[in-house]
């Protein structure tokens, strides 16, 4: 705060209230009697006069949501003071993993229990991936052809519109165990087709991954 001071009869007090961090002006009040709400205060000297500027802690606004919106749920959110701990905690439901929590398409944990001292407005996503248990495999069993094969390839398979497709990572691995990932259609269809031209004639595996777990590995054989 500054402007106070002693004054002659007459003159022009000017105070001013400049809030620290986290704070916020209130008013000045005099006796208990608000006289301004504005930060610059001035008024005409004609007696002595004692001043509070008076200032509130701010609050922040901590929410979050789960994303696919049925991968689980989310406790913690809410209104915090600034240089508050929000503590943030995201249960999977069932046939789901949680992976992350992102801010703006960034992570900013891997934790489930994601806890930082509030300084700002916050809106976090929590990430969950859906699992695929043996028994579904068992039920979705894939098809590979034509093996061998001298151009295209294509995998069949139900898993691919029981579950969103983007979550499927393709991966072609050569006799010296080089690693190809292999890029696809990324529409739902319950087929995949791999363009096999640009591989040499060989055995090659193809590895099928969800959510970084094996569900697949197959022997390709590629023809001239």
């Amino acid at each position: 705060m500054t402007g106070a001071g002693t004054y002659d009869y007459g003159q022009t007090a000017s105070l001013t209230a400049t809030a620290e961090t986290g704070y916020v002006f209130a008013n000045w009040t005099e006796n208990g009697t608000q006289v301004s709400t504005n930060t610059n205060y001035s008024f005409t000297v004609t007696e002595n006069r004692t001043l509070i500027a008076n200032f509130e802690i701010q609050t922040f606004n901590i929410s979050a949501s789960s994303n696919p919106s049925n991968g689980g749920t989310i406790t913690g959110t809410g209104t915090y003071d600034y240089g508050a701990t929000a503590s943030l905690t995201a249960t999977a439901e069932t046939n789901y993993d949680f992976v992350n929590w992102t801010e703006n398409g960034t992570q900013v944990s891997a934790n489930a229990n994601y806890s930082f001292t509030v300084t700002d407005n916050r809106t976090l996503v929590a990430n969950f991936d859906e699992t695929i248990s043996v028994n579904q495999l068992e039920r979705n069993s894939f098809q590979i052809y034509p093996n061998p094969t001298s151009a295209n390839l294509y995998v069949k398979s139900n898993l691919f519109t029981e579950y969103n497709s983007k979550a499927y990572k393709l991966y072609l691995i050569d006799y010296l165990g080089r690693e190809f990932k292999i890029n696809y259609n990324r529409e739902v269809s319950d087929v995949i087709q791999i363009d096999m031209n640009s591989f040499g004639s060989g055995v090659y595996y193809l590895k099928i991954m969800n959510n970084n777990k094996l569900i697949g590995s197959f022997e390709i054989i590629k023809i001239d």
